[in-house]
């Protein structure tokens, strides 16, 4: 058994927000699809799982209800969340009836009960709850005046709960708190130094002896993985800097001179030229991507055959990446791929960033997509587009540090459009900037002075660009920042 908690993976806003606060705790958590077999939840060994659902309300499938059986039949401590306690009520048996309260705040009143320890009576919102048949042996834990709202076995450590935890949170935060210490009996032993010195270890283990490759783009998940295992392996880790042509202005260069002063070994090879002719004539986003990574998976490869001694190709892609579907794709590669950054989400890799040590500019530095600029281009992407859009984000950027609102800002950078459909000549820059708010991306609204200069700027400063416009769509910026 390890010293960890399983979130089953059935609502991903939600199994984020669950393994952010278990981990704020410092106990460890990995999140998991909600498609994994009860074969392979067993194979990990947790201490208890959470099955993390969301609130949509609705009765759940026979295919639900078969997973939790699964779930239930590896006698674990179980705590099922939102829609999935639903599905875990039938389960047990139970069974689920007409909604009793929709999108109201009320009173919850909590038993006593270990898993509830610390809580007294308290108001808490309900986007929905229904109402529950519980059979014998499942008893009501928690509820309001108009019914249950969450329900625990008698005699084993299994519960559900309608409601899920929310961005502040007390309440939750304790459920959760109490769930992994108090039922599972996890230490709370989690920490950055503890990932750091776990990371250099299975660096160690899986390298066997042999060299490590990393492919470094400036962001702040790539330098780490480099950093962490030069660390680890010291003069068997060769970084290499792959200038694709799409990079921020002058970003190859200060990459490989950061890492050089850090003393970590390192190359840089210019695959411009190839990255380019990937990507004549293509306008599809997605394709785009692929001829970009493509072109970036060959020069590894192929550099990865001239190292003397390579074993393993080190990737820096965190968890968020892994959720959004970008797991680089290493099929025919000469070397087997390790993702030491893969159960962190951002914030973690910062933390780990300025733990090791590197300049603050690093660690905060905005997320990139891993395609670069292309991403940013709508429609072909030339060497012509690149470096208008590139001139604009320098200005862009250039400008909202002058005005101190680079901290401010989760995200900011611009994208270029055609003129064309819209009857204009030349380029359109479309300037992005927005904050985080409850896990959701909320345009700024940048001062008024500020995008006039950026504007004014970039229109006289950048050839062939026509207009600047500003985006204040809701959910117009992309987490990914592409």
């Amino acid at each position: 058994m390890r010293d960890m908690i399983l979130i089953v993976d059935h609502q991903h806003e939600f199994s984020r927000m669950i393994a952010r606060k278990l981990r704020a705790e410092r106990f460890y958590c990995r999140v998991v699809p909600g498609d994994m077999t009860p074969e392979q939840l067993r194979a990990q060994e947790a201490s208890g799982i959470v099955l993390a659902g969301g609130l949509r309300g609705e009765m759940p499938t026979p295919a639900q209800v078969a997973a939790c059986e699964g779930v239930l039949a590896l006698e674990l401590p179980v705590l099922a969340m939102g829609d999935a306690s639903l599905a875990l009520l039938c389960a047990l048996g139970g069974r689920v009836g007409d909604a009793f309260v929709q999108g109201q705040a009320l009173t919850i009143r909590y038993a006593d009960i270990p898993v509830f320890d610390g809580l007294g009576a308290g108001e808490r919102w309900l986007a929905q709850a229904r109402e529950v048949d519980l059979p014998a042996e499942v008893t009501p834990v928690a509820g309001c005046d108009a019914g249950t709202v969450a329900f625990g076995h008698s005699h084993r450590p299994v519960y559900g709960v309608q409601f899920q935890v929310e961005q502040n949170d007390p309440d939750g935060m304790a459920i959760l708190s109490n769930f992994a210490q108090r039922i599972c009996r996890c230490t709370p032993w989690w920490s950055t130094e503890a990932f750091i010195e776990r990371g250099k270890a299975e660096i160690v283990a899986e390298a066997e002896g042999g060299r490590a490759l990393c492919a470094v783009s400036g962001g702040v998940d790539s330098t780490v993985c480099a950093l962490l295992a030069h660390l680890a392996l010291g003069e068997r880790m060769q970084a290499l800097v792959l200038d694709n042509g799409l990079l921020r202005e002058g970003e190859a260069q200060a990459t490989f001179e950061m890492l050089s002063n850090l003393d970590v070994d390192t190359a840089r090879m210019d695959v411009t030229a190839q990255t380019f002719e990937a990507l004549r004539g293509l306008t599809d986003w997605d394709a785009k991507r692929r001829a970009v990574v493509g072109v970036m998976h060959r020069a590894m490869d192929a550099f990865a055959g001239a190292l003397d001694g390579a074993s393993i190709l080190l990737q820096g892609t965190n968890y968020s990446d892994i959720t959004i579907g970008h797991v680089p794709d290493t099929a025919g590669s000469r070397l087997r791929t390790l993702l030491p950054l893969r159960e962190l989400f951002k914030d973690e890799v910062r933390r780990v960033a300025e733990q090791l040590g590197l300049p603050v500019e690093v660690a905060r530095r905005q997320p990139f997509p891993a395609a670069g600029l292309a991403m940013r281009i709508a429609g072909e992407t030339t060497p012509e587009r690149v470096r208008m859009l590139r001139a604009a984000d320098a200005v862009f950027a250039a400008e909202i540090r002058e005005a101190g609102q680079e901290r401010r800002l989760t995200r900011f950078y611009p994208t270029l459009v055609s003129g064309a459909p819209f009857g204009w000549t030349g380029e359109v820059i479309v300037l992005h900037a927005a904050h985080a708010s409850d896990s959701r991306m909320v345009p700024a609204r940048l001062p008024y002075d500020l995008t006039e200069r950026v504007a004014g700027r970039i229109v006289r400063e950048v050839p062939g660009v026509s207009r600047v416009l500003y985006d204040l769509t809701p959910g117009g910026v992309r987490a990914e920042g592409a």
